[in-house]
């Protein structure tokens, strides 16, 4: 049940009416505003975490001295942003 309402929010008239030029019949002006509000609080979350889990990591390899060589970082990372493909024949 919705029972609150976001503040009102003064923008310029082209943003209004860029919007409301990309509404889908479905939708409305409203909609589309809590829909964004919603994926930003969601986006934001997930960087709070991201941040978190790096945050975590660092405070344990400084606990056991565990550090990755700047060549084993980079080997890590190229294995893990290769193509789905490429990353099975590379295996």
């Amino acid at each position: 049940m919705k029972d609150a309402i976001l503040p009102a929010v003064r923008v310029a008239s082209s943003l209004r009416k860029n919007a409301e030029k990309l509404l889908r019949p479905d939708e409305s002006l409203s909609g589309f505003v809590e829909e964004a509000v919603q994926r930003n609080i969601e986006r934001r979350k997930a960087d709070a975490e991201f941040l978190a889990r790096g945050l975590t990591h660092r405070d344990e390899a400084a606990r056991t001295e565990d550090y990755l060589t700047p060549e084993e970082m980079r080997e890590h990372f190229s294995k893990t942003t290769a193509a789905p493909g490429a990353r099975k024949r590379a295996r």
